[in-house]
């Protein structure tokens, strides 16, 4: 992992007063899609619905993410999979959405 990567995604919270740096919501659903094949397919799903599922998403920074950590497909995929379950398609193919490039080029 290159350093951007590595420091993508941190911030600083207090916990029992002391600063400690964690990384945010999307960075981890992005490493939790990332590396799905090491934590479990049914350990990352999980991290994604509950993600999704989450009023305060933030589905830009989610994308932009995703771009810059090489799994903006599989996190495109992920999106329009679970949140336009309504226009998938018998044969599995999608109605086209805005992608992960879209959405960071509109941003």
């Amino acid at each position: 992992m290159t350093q951007k990567a590595y420091e993508l995604g941190v911030v600083e919270v207090e916990i029992d007063g002391f600063k400690v740096k964690v990384y945010d919501l999307e960075k981890s659903v992005c490493d939790a899609i990332k590396y799905r094949n090491k934590i479990g397919l049914d350990v990352s799903s999980e991290i994604s619905n509950n993600y999704l599922s989450r009023k305060e998403r933030d589905i830009i920074r989610l994308y932009e993410y995703a771009s810059r950590l090489r799994v903006g497909k599989k996190i495109d995929e992920l999106i329009k999979f679970i949140l336009y379950p309504a226009n998938r398609l018998r044969n599995g193919c999608f109605i086209a959405y805005p992608s992960a490039t879209t959405v960071s080029v509109l941003s």
